[in-house]
């Protein structure tokens, strides 16, 4: 993850590592569900990017998947305005998932 931070990291406003999600809904009481490997933002756009030591995109698209829902919810930020990334850290490809 290091190495994804450090190259992209000059390209954004903003970079967070290990950026805590939390549920969202009508409960009183926020809870913690995942955590986000990587947020990088630059103007009003979102980039997310999932990062697996291995070549596991399958389970890396089902984990932004439920990312980019749990952010979209209650208008936090509109769908069209997130962009999915999957960074494999054996290859160090990074490959746009959505």
């Amino acid at each position: 993850m290091d190495a994804l931070y450090t190259r992209i990291k000059d390209n954004y406003d903003i970079v967070y590592l290990h950026y805590p999600l939390f549920s969202s809904g009508k409960a009183k009481k926020k809870v913690m569900v995942g955590e986000i490997d990587l947020v990088a933002i630059k103007d009003d756009e979102v980039h997310v990017f999932e990062v697996k030591c291995s070549h596991r995109i399958v389970k890396a698209k089902k984990q932004l998947k439920r990312i980019k829902r749990v952010l979209s919810f209650d208008n936090i930020l509109s769908l069209e305005k997130i962009t999915t990334f999957f960074y494999c850290g054996e290859s160090g490809l990074v490959e746009l998932v959505s």
